[in-house]
């Protein structure tokens, strides 16, 4: 298996950019149409978040471009094993770079949180390429073919993997040495890495990991946003200021209090780019069964 993806993967690379993106729209079209995998998901959780503000043709056009980009993401992950370092930096334009250099330049490590937008894998290969000592957070795949395809990939730029499993020593480690740690932190998290938080008006397990390691280690956040482009092949990572926390209160109140503000950030990421973010995944589980969840009392108003 692991030698068909390589097969597909380099035959991939072989086909001029322009191309793959039609025949990713393409795959990411029939699947929407014809495999309704996860598309009850999608739209219910469209309409967790636009409710009546748009039609129903708008959402199914979010609905679509989400499909169509979890597509474009697909092929140019397996075509990326072959794209040359100097390449990639041509296709990645960063904005806010500053924000992210003055960081390390502190030399106390660096959180960087972002949303699942656009091309996350091939921005961050393109920022370990850069320079910047990126460690990623990923957990592994069922296919260990396509996991060890895919983590050879990452490898390959200079990506360090965490697992999500114990990783707490790792991710220390790596701030206590001035390096990076990307986290993703809109996705629904188990009860005991969790906080209930308010997520676009309903209940959301989040990880408050960027608050929590921060306090720890004197590590700087900085929020992130990627995108995929209209030119074929292009991306675009957006850093922004430092994110300050907010201390007051006791330990848990700082935690909720900061996971929050994280949520608004995310939310906004989310109205400029409906399209390119993962409407798949069942982000409000926590809202859906309440009774499996320790409810604070002033987000009880949201089961009303």
């Amino acid at each position: 298996m692991y030698y068909l993806i390589s097969i597909v993967a380099f035959g991939l690379s072989l086909i001029p950019t322009s191309l793959c993106h039609i025949v990713a729209r393409l795959i990411g079209t029939l699947i929407y149409y014809f495999i309704p995998v996860r598309r009850k998901v999608t739209f219910e959780n469209i309409d967790r978040v636009y409710g009546e503000t748009l039609t129903s043709t708008e959402k199914r056009k979010i609905a679509l471009e989400s499909y169509q980009t979890l597509a474009i993401v697909g092929i140019e992950t397996l075509r990326l094993h072959y794209t040359s370092q100097e390449k990639l930096l041509s296709l990645v334009s960063v904005h806010g770079s500053e924000h992210l250099d003055n960081a390390l330049a502190q030399e106390k490590g660096v959180i960087v949180f972002a949303g699942h937008f656009g091309n996350i894998v091939a921005c961050g290969c393109a920022e370990a390429v850069r320079g910047v000592p990126v460690n990623v957070i990923a957990k592994g795949m069922h296919n260990k073919a396509a996991e060890r395809f895919y983590f050879e990939t990452l490898q390959k730029f200079g990506v360090k993997r965490i697992p999500t499993r114990r990783s707490k020593e790792q991710i220390t480690q790596a701030l206590n040495q001035g390096e990076t740690v990307y986290m993703v932190v809109d996705q629904h998290m188990p009860a005991h890495r969790g906080l209930i938080c308010d997520f676009f008006g309903q209940l959301a397990s989040t990880t408050p990991a960027p608050t929590r390691f921060a306090r720890e280690t004197g590590a700087q956040i900085i929020p992130c946003q990627t995108a995929i482009r209209q030119e074929p092949g292009k991306h675009q990572i957006n850093y922004r200021e430092e994110f300050l926390l907010d201390l007051d209160g006791e330990e848990d109140e700082i935690l909720r209090t900061n996971t929050e503000r994280i949520n608004r950030i995310i939310e906004a990421d989310l109205q400029r780019y409906p399209g390119q973010w993962l409407w798949q995944h069942k982000r409000w589980k926590a809202h859906d069964k309440p009774d499996d969840w320790n409810i604070p009392k002033d987000l009880l108003k949201l089961l009303e």
